[in-house]
């Protein structure tokens, strides 16, 4: 699979019967993104949500290093393992949502660890839905699965360095 695969995406839906490389979806706006396998470094940077528009990214596999850089909205859902380091870095919006929970050391200090409540669990069941029919997969082992919920510590992590 190539690099960049929906980038500036803002609707629609791609099913990735694979592993994706680096820089998936950056800036998407809207639609869903699903793969099946792993996705390299890099993926879903600067999404975020536009107008009723909510941009998801679903990977199957292990995601690389900078998974979420700069975030600003929409979803990621992990259904494998981070594989990289710097999750979330410079995330200001969005949520990423990891099967099974995370190593403390592969996050970036710029995100924390929430448990999930009741609409995000309607959400996810949705998402991993939504996933499992691209796929023709079954949605019970991912369903019945635990997942942690990585959201940013601060809206404006950069906001002190700006000036006036």
């Amino acid at each position: 699979m190539q690099d960049a695969v929906g980038n500036t995406m803002s609707g629609g839906e791609i099913a990735v019967h694979g592993d994706a490389r680096n820089v998936l979806c950056y800036a998407m706006r809207g639609g869903h993104v699903f793969v099946r396998g792993d996705v390299g470094y890099r993926a879903g940077i600067n999404m975020k949500a536009s107008g009723d528009q909510c941009p998801v990214l679903m990977i199957g596999g292990s995601a690389g290093g900078f998974l979420g850089k700069y975030m600003a909205g929409g979803r990621i859902v992990v259904l494998g393992n981070i594989a990289g380091d710097w999750t979330g870095a410079g995330m200001h919006g969005g949520a990423i949502y990891i099967r099974g929970g995370v190593s403390p050391h592969r996050l970036s200090p710029d995100v924390r660890v929430c448990e999930l409540d009741d609409s995000d669990w309607a959400q996810l069941r949705e998402d991993i839905w939504q996933y499992c029919r691209s796929f023709d997969a079954d949605p019970d082992p991912f369903l019945a699965s635990s997942f942690v919920k990585l959201v940013p510590r601060r809206l404006r992590p950069y906001g002190d360095q700006y000036t006036h």
